[in-house]
């Protein structure tokens, strides 16, 4: 970002982009990400965490 100069202040997607003699043009749609793993093996754990937690103390007070 430069505060003085109006161009490099513009954070929008630009409509074109040049790169030499080529110019590349803006597609429109979605993006799709591809997400990490590693938040469901977390909550799979923590699933499992709970359900051994609960059968334990179940053991317990029978």
């Amino acid at each position: 970002m430069n505060l003085f100069n109006p161009v490099e202040s513009r954070v929008e997607p630009a409509a074109t982009l040049v790169l030499g003699a080529d110019t590349i043009a803006a597609q429109a749609g979605t993006i799709e990400v591809n997400r990490p793993a590693w938040p469901y093996f977390v909550l799979a754990m923590l699933v499992l965490l709970i359900l051994e937690w609960v059968v334990y103390n179940q053991r317990i007070f029978v």
